[in-house]
């Protein structure tokens, strides 16, 4: 095992914040690693989810599964989080 330098922690540590912070930082073991990505999807669903509710083609009890579930897919738990702690 090889100890890192103090300038080698301090690159790392930027290269991962430039990376958060564009939205390129990628989450290892996640379906989808991109948080981009997952912010997208999760609006999308968002958005659909209503809607096939007013078409009639689900109720609301199943909309609400569905949302719930996609926000476990999505490693969103809360609507509000979601937008408020990806990275932009």
């Amino acid at each position: 095992m090889t100890l890192e330098t103090h300038g080698e922690h301090n690159e790392r540590t930027a290269k991962l914040a430039a990376e958060q912070a564009d939205g390129t930082l990628e989450v290892p073991g996640r379906f989808i690693p991109s948080p981009t990505t997952r912010r997208w999807l999760y609006a999308v669903a968002v958005a659909v989810v209503p809607l096939l509710v007013t078409l009639g083609a689900v109720t609301p009890d199943v909309a609400g599964h569905v949302l719930t579930i996609a926000g476990a897919v999505f490693g969103l738990a809360v609507p509000a989080l979601a937008v408020a702690n990806t990275p932009k």
